[in-house]
């Protein structure tokens, strides 16, 4: 889920010709980067929800390893100056 739409977004990042235009007006990426968002946001709330039912601490650690590496690509692909 996080992971699959994280690196469609990459994709679409990488496809992007920035001698001609911007990453933020493109409108595969904002299609991507909106399904990412909505993606990050499913694993932040299995991350609230999983604590009552997880009692080894199994999926916990997946779920927050998969939010932090969405959150870091968000951050080297929209914070970048050079990219635009």
């Amino acid at each position: 889920m996080g992971k699959l739409g994280d690196d469609r977004l990459i994709n679409a990042l990488q496809h992007v010709n920035r001698e001609k235009e911007s990453v933020t007006t493109n409108l595969r990426v904002i299609e991507c980067l909106e399904k990412a968002k909505a993606d990050r946001k499913a694993v932040v709330r299995y991350i609230q929800l999983v604590p009552d039912v997880d009692t080894t601490g199994d999926f916990i650690g997946s779920l927050i390893a998969t939010n932090e590496q969405v959150r870091f690509r968000f951050s080297l692909s929209f914070r970048n100056p050079i990219l635009d």
